[in-house]
């Protein structure tokens, strides 16, 4: 997985959201172009969210992604990974570890126990 093409291949994940993806990309103004953690804070968090609450199947895959990135060698992948998506999805707000904890893998578990220290995040 490629820094670059993070954003395309979760996209890619869920071809049937096209256009959710699109016309949040719009909404938002958030583009590749900008960064990674613009696209994941406001367009894949809000989706995996909403996945959440509609298809668990899909909000499953979308965590096993974002597992993938916390384990990756690359630093860029799993600094979004952490810093953008597992703080952001884990905050009260979202929906927080209550709602959305049973997705998490093991190793996006362990970066959510040690973000928990610096953020409010409740782990009960």
């Amino acid at each position: 997985m490629k820094y670059e093409e993070l954003y395309d291949e979760f996209k890619k994940l869920f071809p049937e959201y096209a256009d959710y993806f699109k016309a949040k990309e719009e909404e938002t103004g958030a583009e590749v172009e900008i960064g990674m953690h613009v696209v994941f804070g406001m367009v894949v968090c809000p989706f995996i969210i909403k996945m959440a609450e509609e298809d668990p199947k899909k909000a499953q895959m979308a965590f096993d992604f974002v597992e993938q990135m916390v384990t990756s060698e690359n630093s860029e992948i799993a600094n979004v990974a952490e810093v953008t998506v597992l703080e952001d999805l884990m905050t009260e707000d979202n929906g927080g570890f209550r709602k959305l904890g049973r997705y998490l893998g093991e190793e996006s578990l362990k970066s959510v126990r040690h973000l928990s220290q610096f953020f409010d995040i409740q782990m009960k």
